[in-house]
C-alpha cells in the first residue's frame, strides 16, 4: 500500500514537472499556481524531472526557451514564498532560479537563435525589478530580504557575464566571438556597424563617466550595496 502511495506520489510529480508551469500575473509579480510549488515535499523531485527535460533537450534554442520558463517559474515560486514569510522554501526556489540563470548563461555562448537570445533582456529586468521588490518591503522578513541581496548579488554577476550589447537602452545578443570585438563600449563590432549603428559615448556626470546602458532605475533600498544602487552595466 505505501509503494502504491509513493508510485502515485512519484507520477504526479511527474505530471507535474512536465506540465507548462502556471504563472499569474499580478502587477508586476508572477505568482505560480501550479501543483508543487517551493513549500512541497516533492519538490526536490520536480525541479529533478524539469531539468532532466532540459537535459535532455539538445536543440539550443529549444533549450533555452524551456530554461527561460523555468526561470520565471523558480522567481515565481520564491515570490509565493516570500509572500507566506516562508524562509525555507524560498532557499529552495532561489537556489534553483540562480542554477537556472547560469544554465541560460551557458546556453548564450551556443549558436542559439538571436531573436530567442533577446527575449532574455527583458526577463532579466523584470526578475531585478522583482528583488528590489522584495528587498524594499517592509512586511517582508529581515532574513528574507538579506537573503534577498545576497540572490541579486548572484544575478548580477550572472547578467553581467551575458552576452549583451547595450546601446541607447537596447540590449543587442552578440553572438558567440563577438563579444571579445568590444573594448570598453568603445568598439562596435562589425555586424552592427554595418546596421548603421554609432559607436556610444559616456556623459560625465559629477565627474563620473555614464554610459547609456548605466541608466537603469535602482531602488531607494539601503540595502543594496549601502547606498541604493546595483550596477547595471552588462559589458562591465
Amino acid at each position: 500500500m505505501i509503494k502504491k502511495f509513493i508510485t502515485a506520489l512519484l507520477a504526479l510529480a511527474m505530471l507535474a514537472a512536465l506540465m507548462p508551469g502556471s504563472l499569474a500575473d499580478t502587477g508586476n509579480q508572477k505568482h505560480y499556481n501550479g501543483m508543487i510549488g517551493a513549500d512541497s515535499p516533492l519538490y526536490t523531485v520536480k525541479v529533478y524531472i524539469q531539468n532532466l527535460d532540459v537535459y535532455l533537450t539538445f536543440n539550443n534554442t529549444e533549450k533555452l526557451k524551456k530554461q527561460m520558463a523555468l526561470a520565471d517559474e523558480r522567481l515565481a515560486e520564491a515570490e509565493d514564498a516570500a509572500d507566506d514569510n516562508n524562509a525555507g522554501a524560498y532557499d529552495a526556489a532561489t537556489g534553483g532560479y540562480v542554477n537556472m540563470m547560469n544554465d541560460i548563461n551557458e546556453s548564450l555562448k551556443t549558436d542559439v537563435d538571436p531573436g530567442v537570445a533577446s527575449d532574455v533582456v527583458p526577463l532579466l529586468l523584470h526578475h531585478q525589478e522583482v528583488f528590489y521588490g522584495i528587498i524594499d518591503n517592509n512586511t517582508t522578513p529581515l532574513v528574507i530580504q538579506n537573503r534577498t541581496v545576497l540572490i541579486n548579488g548572484e544575478f548580477m554577476k550572472i547578467k553581467n557575464g551575458m552576452p549583451f550589447y547595450y546601446y541607447n537602452g537596447t540590449a543587442y545578443f552578440m553572438p558567440p566571438g563577438q563579444m571579445n570585438k568590444i573594448t570598453n563600449g568603445s568598439k562596435v563590432p562589425p555586424g552592427l556597424a554595418k546596421k548603421g549603428y554609432v559607436v556610444p559615448s559616456p556623459t560625465i556626470v559629477n565627474g563620473s563617466k555614464l554610459w547609456p546602458w548605466d541608466e537603469i532605475p535602482y531602488p531607494t533600498s539601503t540595502k543594496i550595496n549601502g547606498n541604493g544602487k546595483g550596477h547595471g552595466n552588462p559589458n562591465k
